[in-house]
């Protein structure tokens, strides 16, 4: 690889966004607490604000990802 290319590289990793956390147990909690309510005869108003607060918190970080991918994609367009 030339240096010019090598030198753009390490100049968009200095500019990269953060790598947002794994989602995974977030997702693994939420499906816990809803086999929880599931087995209750009425639902938890504490839990389903749990559930919905969890999900945003998913959501932003997907939209990060996205952001993530995005920058790397146009990075990788000038560079190559």
């Amino acid at each position: 690889m030339s240096t010019q290319k090598q030198t753009k590289i390490d100049k968009a990793k200095q500019n990269a966004p953060v790598i947002p956390p794994n989602t995974c147990p977030y997702i693994d909690h939420i499906i816990e607490v809803l086999d929880d309510i599931e087995t209750k005869s009425s639902p938890d108003e504490h839990r389903i604000s749990l559930i919905k607060a969890e999900l945003e918190y998913i959501r932003s970080v997907n939209e990060k990802l996205r952001e993530n991918g995005k920058y790397w994609y146009e990075q990788f367009k000038k560079i190559a």
